[in-house]
């Protein structure tokens, strides 16, 4: 019904009062008031005493990465008056990839905040995204010190009271309700929709960055070669064509002018 999934998922979000612009290119979480409101909300529930520290985890022989987690927590301490603290932990390569991409349980998961995991879809439909965080089989458990199961006999006490406290068995149920829609995709990117809302209404998960858009320094011909917005189509070499200058903005959008009217051809056929 002409509907983004990022539009979907934000009719879903004011349903349950948080009204949000998740359109691409902008930021749309950052409200120091809102996030000082809910921490004081949070802690009063919690029975936590203020401030509370987070452990950040950071490869030490790379400057920028150091440099990137300062910046972050410089912002995070200003944006809460202090009230979230940030522990900036410079460690070295060992180490760092043995807490974050080479964990193998959660248990090796150590720290609170981490630029050394994420995820990018494998292919287009909203399941490559959501399901990585299902207690069943979800890629990104371990990254947040959960061990998921097939067997719901199986898991670990600790990981189980963990997963129910959070209610990840109900987001699991959204997934399954999305995942069995097969022959409707406007139904099956809607119930998807819920599912999305969950983990941003329950802030279950934190994005801390993302690269959807970027500034780019190429050669590299535009609208030449292959591209996909998903998996690794857009990496590849083949039909690739390489200009002797740097790619300019005029280029850019001269290219983007021409191919936008070759596509309107080829679609009118």
């Amino acid at each position: 019904y002409g509907k983004t999934v990022a539009k979907l998922v934000t009719e879903q979000t004011d349903v349950f009062g948080n009204s949000l612009d998740l359109s691409e290119g902008q930021d749309p979480y950052y409200n120091p008031d809102k996030a000082k409101e809910l921490l004081a909300k949070a802690a009063s529930e919690a029975g936590l005493t203020l401030p509370v520290s987070l452990d950040l985890v950071t490869l030490s022989t790379m400057s920028f990465a150091v440099n990137q987690a300062n910046s972050l927590k410089k912002s995070v301490e200003a944006a809460t008056n202090g009230q979230i603290l940030i522990n900036v932990m410079p460690i070295d390569k060992d180490a760092y990839y043995a807490a974050t991409y080479l964990a193998t349980s959660g248990n090796e998961s150590d720290w609170d905040i981490s630029t050394a995991v994420g995820w990018n879809p494998d292919y287009l439909d909203p399941r490559s995204y959501l399901n990585i965080y299902s207690p069943v089989n979800g890629d990104q458990l371990i990254s947040v010190g959960l061990n998921g199961t097939s067997d719901p006999d199986n898991y670990q006490d600790s990981d189980k009271a963990a997963m129910e406290a959070v209610g990840l068995f109900d987001y699991q149920k959204l997934l399954e309700e999305a995942d069995a829609i097969t022959d409707d995709l406007d139904a099956r990117y809607a119930a998807y929709a819920k599912a999305d809302a969950w983990i941003i209404e329950n802030a279950f998960a934190i994005s801390v960055q993302c690269t959807a858009v970027a500034n780019t320094v190429t050669r590299s011909v535009p609208f030449v070669g292959p591209y996909s917005i998903a998996g690794q189509g857009g990496n590849k070499f083949k039909l690739r064509r390489v200009q002797k200058d740097i790619v300019t903005s005029k280029d850019y959008y001269a290219a983007k002018e021409a191919w936008l009217k070759e596509r309107a051809k080829s679609a009118s056929k």
